[in-house]
């Protein structure tokens, strides 16, 4: 009897199970295997043609390569690019050179929806040799960090880049690409009046107005004038964000337009102390009427009591730059022209002069314009 009692309960509970299998399958309470499977290919297949079709375009005015962190929804990105290049001069007074002029390596990291960081490391002229003792190897190539800043984007309209930063000015020095400039060299403009790549230590503030302006401004570290030279003007004053002298600092306002497709209209302001404690002010700007040349006692009289008031004095050497830019951009054709101008008084200009031993211009002006046409359209 105990027997009989037992089996029949088993029964019953393997019944119960059984029996509403078979209800979830007649109800279609829950999917099949078979619906499981086939939901999972959809989605592998989806993600592969998003991979496939994913686009190499820029964002937020940065050039295609140093955009990838914004095509992923989380984790790392990789990028990079890189140039040869090889140079005829067709002259008997220049060697002609073939050169690894760039390569970089990019790197990006989506923590979430709003905090990104974006990194990347710049090895010019096939890295770098030291010299020997005897001096026999020149020390031609570069390498180091072109940006490195963590981006928070609170909204589209507010975003603060904090590290080092790209200064936003002109526009080569943001879209320094190779692919998104048609010569093969940087014009000379965006070269030595705006010295692209230009990178210093600070925040920036940017956003985008509705899709019709961007805006960038901020603070930064200045550059050392003591580093100017009449060749390329404030080029050699880039700091790079290594062991930079903070003691003076620098203001940036970019801004640029969108008012019909395809068209840019921009330009920014720079002004940026360059004095860094290594530049002594002088006391008179007047170079016809040095007051210690002249007979009159009582101009020799001012300028010693001048000289040994300012004796301990700093020059800020004030640097100002200032460029507007268009851009068209639409189907097979593509144009920009950009006008820049760089300036610092008179006052600021002799004494980076007097400190550096070189003839540094007080004003420089340049500008450019390039026109291209996309031949492979046609096929």
């Amino acid at each position: 009897m105990y027997r009989k009692i037992t089996l029949l309960l088993v029964l019953i509970g393997v019944a119960i199970p059984l029996q509403a299998q078979e209800q979830n399958e007649e109800g279609g309470n829950s999917p099949s295997v078979e619906e499981r499977l086939n939901v999972l290919e959809e989605e592998i297949e989806r993600l592969r043609l998003e991979k496939a079709t994913k686009q190499y375009e820029g964002h937020h005015g940065m050039g295609p390569a140093a955009s990838e962190v914004y095509h992923i929804g989380e984790g790392l990105s990789w990028g990079g690019y890189g140039e040869v290049k090889y140079r005829d001069y067709r002259s008997k007074y220049k060697t002609d050179q073939t050169d690894v002029h760039r390569f970089i390596l990019y790197a990006g990291y989506r923590f979430n929806d709003w905090i990104l960081l974006k990194a990347e490391i710049e090895y010019e002229h096939a890295g770098f040799e030291e010299e020997t003792v005897a001096g026999s190897t020149v020390n031609s190539g570069e390498v180091f960090v072109e940006f490195a800043y963590i981006d928070l984007q609170f909204t589209e309209w507010a975003q603060l880049a904090l590290g080092l930063n790209l200064v936003p000015v002109g526009i080569t020095n943001y879209r320094h690409e190779p692919t998104t400039f048609l010569p093969s060299e940087r014009s000379q403009t965006e070269s030595n009046i705006i010295p692209s790549t230009w990178r210093e230590v600070g925040a920036i503030l940017h956003g985008d107005i509705g899709s019709f302006m961007t805006y960038r401004t901020g603070i930064m570290t200045g550059p050392r004038g003591a580093k100017f030279s009449e060749s390329s003007w404030i080029r050699g004053g880039r700091t790079k964000g290594s062991k930079a002298r903070s003691e003076d600092f620098a203001y940036v306002l970019g801004l640029d337009f969108y008012p019909y497709e395809g068209w840019t209209v921009g330009g920014a302001y720079y002004m940026g102390d360059s004095g860094q404690r290594e530049i002594a002010e002088i006391n008179w700007t007047d170079r016809l009427s040095d007051p210690l040349s002249g007979s009159d006692t009582t101009g020799l009289k001012t300028a010693l009591s001048d000289i040994r008031n300012n004796r301990h004095k700093d020059a800020r050497v004030r640097v100002h730059i200032a460029e507007g830019h268009l851009e068209y951009d639409y189907g097979p054709v593509k144009m920009r022209a950009l006008l820049a101008r760089g300036w610092m008084n008179e006052r600021d200009a002799r004494a980076v002069n007097r400190a550096t031993g070189n003839n540094v211009g007080q004003v420089v002006e340049g500008a450019y314009g390039e026109v291209g046409f996309n031949v492979l359209s046609f096929f």
